[in-house]
Order: C-alpha cells, then structure tokens, then sequence
C-alpha cells in the first residue's frame, strides 16, 4: 500500500508509546516527549477464588507462586519441589506449566489453574513471580515484596525496578536454586523494611487508574 517501512525502534514506539506503568516505577526521568505514563493495566479475572484457597489456613505465612504463561516448566517444578518442608503455604497458579511433568508436590504447596490475581495476591506475604510487568505491578498493589525469576530481558528490567525500591529480589534463570528462592522468601519475610516498601509504592500505584488514562488519551489525541 506504499507505506514506509518500518525501521529499528520504531515499530516498537510508534508515534505514542503509553507505558502501563507511573513514571515513579522505573526511577529514570529521561524519556521523549511522546511517552506517556498511564499506570498499571493489570488482569481483573471476573471470577471468584476457589474455595480451596479461600480457606486456606493462616496458621503459616502464604507465599503467592504465579509464572505467567512465559515460566520455564522446569525451573517452576523445582522450586515447587524446594517448598518442601518450609514454614509456608504455597498458592501456586502454575498447573498449566505443569503438564506433562512428574512433580512431586509438597503437602504446604496448593497447585491450581489461572487464579483472580488481584484478589489472591493480596493473601501472600511475599510473591514469587517471573517478572512481567503486570504480575509486577499486581503484587505491587497487593503491598507483597517480591522474589523474582525473569524469563527474559524484559522480566528481569521490571524486577530491577522494584529491586531498586528495596523490596524485591532478582534471581538469576540460568543460575537459579529453589535453596536461592526459599533464601530470598525468608529474607524478605524477616525484614520490616522490606515489608513496607511496598505498601508505601502500592499508594503512589493507587493514584493511577491506567484502563480510564488509556481511553482518555485515545479520545484527546484521536477524537475529531
């Protein structure tokens, strides 16, 4: 149709780049002018939490374990496996990683399909995810420190982010150890500092209403 292609970054900017995230997350302050901070966009899944969560007992501190779509089967069954025998329970939304491998799951280690997030998060103490972005920004506004294992670049910038704040961990895929992930619950657990962090990120969050700054940009810069 004799449009010019496109060129290195471009195809990943465009004309508007909207960023699902407040420009108090990076900590950086140097961005074009044709970025645009509109808060977090994160998954309301419109169903309830089943009831084996929903009851699970208190007695423990909870660890919330979501890997998206993007987690590595592997490096998610064992660190499954490493909650063994840990003073935790486990909500671990990774059945669908799971498939097709034997696993042997620990009796603390409660192993479902895709969970409402942003209502089971705010359970945990701390959040065992892979870094994207809108895990990240549901365990922020869940007020849970974070223990993170990037899948890729991208994962691993967003947990530098928080890391940088002071109330996550980043752990390395290729070095990664359930004993590393198991040290770092148990670090974030035992250290008040990091545990309020994210309760005073969560309320600079709570500012944003990303869905409503999207369309009201859309209808600002588009409408006729």
């Amino acid at each position: 149709f004799g449009a010019r292609p496109f060129k290195h970054h471009e195809f990943w900017e465009g004309n508007y780049t909207l960023l699902a995230e407040p420009r108090e997350f990076s900590g950086l302050n140097d961005f074009p002018s044709h970025y645009h901070f509109i808060g977090p966009l994160v998954a309301r899944l419109d169903r309830d939490i089943p009831p084996e969560v929903e009851n699970l007992p208190r007695d423990l501190p909870i660890i919330y374990f979501a890997m998206g779509s993007s987690g590595d089967a592997r490096i998610v069954a064992e660190i499954l496996e490493g909650f063994a025998g840990k003073p935790y329970r486990v909500i671990a939304p990774v059945k669908k990683l799971l498939q097709g491998l034997s696993v042997d799951i620990p009796p603390n280690v409660l192993v479902t399909d895709w969970l409402p997030a942003h209502k089971v998060n705010p359970m945990a103490q701390v959040s065992v995810i892979h870094g994207g972005l809108g895990t990240v920004m549901t365990a922020c506004l869940s007020g849970t420190p974070i223990v993170g294992v990037g899948m890729h670049f991208e994962q691993e910038a967003n947990l530098d982010c928080v890391a940088r704040k002071g109330f996550a961990l980043r752990l390395r895929k290729r070095r990664v150890t359930p004993s590393q992930v198991m040290a770092g619950g148990d670090r974030l657990l035992d250290d008040p500092v990091a545990q309020q962090r994210p309760q005073e990120f969560k309320q600079i969050l709570e500012q944003y209403d990303g869905p409503a700054n999207a369309a009201r940009f859309l209808t600002q810069t588009f409408a006729t």
